[in-house]
């Protein structure tokens, strides 16, 4: 099981969701949770979770899928210019977060984003589009697809890393 239950510093419950299909294990966090509104900058607050699933990650040795949303409310005002960019730019920090600092292997990540796509629940109110606006880290059961070594799969790319 992966344990980020106890002890999250006073995030509330609903922002932070753990489920299951026939992929793999998810664990589903609001964004607003890990960035600042409309940012892809991880909040420092956000270290202690994505801590404990990085124990989670190490223990369980699964390749790890990394995926932003957004809702659908257009930003204006910000840099990025799409929702798709910014769910693809949260993803790829947590990803980063999780190659650099929990030392997982990149060839066992990959991190992509589906901005407005795929709702998790009803896009009508300001409520449900904030919930709308998440990560899922989903635990891959089975083994995933052969990727290259050093580098990391971004919408269907192949990018290598250069040290």
């Amino acid at each position: 099981t992966i344990d980020i239950e106890e002890d999250t510093s006073g995030i509330p419950h609903e922002n932070i969701k753990l489920l299951a299909n026939e992929k793999g294990a998810i664990t589903r966090i609001s964004a607003l949770t890990l960035f600042e509104k409309n940012k892809s900058r991880l909040k420092p607050e956000s270290f202690k979770i994505l801590n404990k699933l990085i124990t989670s990650a190490k223990k369980f040795k699964s390749d790890i899928e990394i995926i932003g949303y957004t809702d659908s409310t257009p930003m204006d005002g910000i840099d990025i210019s799409s929702n798709r960019q910014l769910s693809s730019m949260q993803a790829l920090s947590v990803m980063k977060y999780f190659a650099y600092r929990g030392k997982i292997p990149i060839s066992r990540m990959t991190a992509y984003g589906y901005g407005a796509h795929r709702f998790a629940y009803n896009n009508d109110t300001s409520e449900s589009r904030k919930l709308n606006r998440r990560i899922e880290i989903v635990f891959v059961h089975g083994k995933a697809p052969d990727k290259p070594d050093q580098g990391f799969t971004y919408k269907d790319f192949f990018f290598k890393v250069i040290e």
